[in-house]
């Protein structure tokens, strides 16, 4: 009898084993499943987009423009609640920190765009030019009462004196020819530079200020990301630096 007892004992400690055994086995197979699948649909996706940003944020920046306009496959990850499950708390709230510093980011380019149409026209409105006859007029009467140019933005935006000057220069002889006039600025264009960008120092700052923050916490996530990749395992959040 005690022979018995001990042999179906055995028997279900053996079935205990092999069914711990296999337990652990589809826990470990759903893991790494899980781990795959983050990768392909989360991470990779994620550090795609984060290098396209880093490759044209600098450049973008330095010209006015928003250093990063989310695409739309980001925007669907984001959306669709892929980061919800609780491993991606940590990822979930870099994303969301990202987005709110891209929100300011926008803000202040928006400013900047507005401050820097209001100075460029404020100067067009004040400044006189002159022609052959002495006759005198507005740079505004030239060359527009609602003057908004991409070539003069981005020159302003990059600080290039010489390109913006050059610029000016060849539109007032040009708007000038047309009139079969020769016009000449009362105030230098190198002059009429310097006192836009003085006005639009601190707006441009700002604006500089946010998306070189705004790409610093993309290197910060991407880090994070590439670890993620190397490793196998879940984000982590980087120290902040």
């Amino acid at each position: 009898m005690a022979d018995t007892i001990e042999l179906v004992a055995g028997w279900i400690v053996a079935g205990l084993v092999t069914l711990g055994g296999v337990l652990l086995a589809q826990r470990q197979s759903e893991k790494g499943r899980q781990r795959q699948e983050d990768r392909v649909t989360i991470y990779e996706p994620i550090h795609r987009e984060l290098e396209t940003v880093l490759s044209r944020g600098r450049r973008l920046l330095d010209l006015g423009y928003i250093a990063w306009s989310p695409s739309d496959e980001f925007l669907d990850l984001v959306h669709r609640g892929a980061l919800v499950p609780k491993r991606h708390d940590e990822l979930r709230a870099d994303v969301a920190e990202l987005l709110r510093r891209l929100e300011r980011h926008i803000w202040t380019r928006t400013e900047l765009y507005n401050e820097r149409k209001d100075a460029i026209q404020a100067k067009w409105e004040d400044t006189e030019l002159e022609d052959g006859n002495g006759n005198r007029r507005k740079i505004a009467d030239l060359l527009g009462h609602n003057f908004d140019d991409a070539r003069f933005n981005d020159a302003t935006t990059l600080l290039d004196k010489e390109g913006w000057a050059r610029e000016l220069n060849v539109r007032v002889m040009g708007q000038g020819g047309n009139l079969g006039l020769k016009f000449k600025l009362l105030t230098s264009a190198d002059d009429l530079f310097d006192q836009i960008t003085a006005v639009l120092a601190p707006a441009r700052k700002t604006f500089m200020d946010e998306g070189e923050a705004l790409l610093r916490y993309v290197e910060r996530i991407e880090g994070g990301l590439e670890q993620a990749l190397a490793t196998g395992r879940v984000y982590r959040a980087p120290p902040t630096r």
